[in-house]
């Protein structure tokens, strides 16, 4: 009994470690997700929703009831490039969104660290494309899980939930945008 015991143990352990090696052979560390919607508002009004960060605690998947013990500041430019939100808190943790390119026109480029996650930086943009009836906006983030096999078996996981994230938050974009409108 002791050794059939012994050789499925074995068997098991040489199974998990053949996954963990496949994982970190065969699986991407790199990672993108990306979400699209049409908001009923020019592209000049989601600019200027989107590229002033002290509106996204109360509109993107973070939102501050989300965390309510977290805190949130701002420095650098009010919007556009430049400007700088951090945020700290027991559920989102700690961390940094700099937005590094801002165009009414096209949309905003941003690097967010999240510092509590071993500084794991993600890389974004949220697009704005003309369309009829409003604007389409597309909203994109990508990185990288490094060399670590079991951030690798998660990663449709991971960039599963961030999909729904991004989901809320464009759709949050579009209430606030076409609230304020009307």
């Amino acid at each position: 009994m002791r050794k059939k015991l012994l050789v499925a143990a074995t068997a098991l352990l040489g199974t998990l470690t053949l996954v963990l090696v496949g994982a970190m052979i065969f699986v991407s560390p790199e990672w993108e997700v990306s979400r699209s919607r049409v908001v009923q508002a020019p592209n000049t009004r989601v600019h200027a929703t989107v590229a002033d960060l002290h509106g996204w605690p109360d509109w993107t998947a973070w939102k501050r009831e989300g965390d309510p013990e977290a805190t949130w500041s701002f420095e650098g430019a009010p919007a556009g490039a430049g400007a700088v939100m951090r945020w700290n808190g027991p559920r989102f943790g700690q961390g940094r969104l700099t937005l590094v390119r801002a165009d009414p026109a096209t949309g905003v480029e941003y690097e967010m660290v999240m510092e509590s996650n071993e500084d794991m930086t993600i890389e974004g943009t949220i697009r704005y494309e003309p369309v009829e009836g409003g604007t389409r906006v597309t909203w994109t983030d990508r990185g990288s899980l490094g060399w670590n096999p079991i951030l690798r078996l998660f990663k449709p996981i991971a960039t599963g939930t961030l999909g729904g994230m991004l989901e809320q938050g464009l759709e949050g974009l579009a209430e606030r945008v076409e609230t304020k409108g009307r």
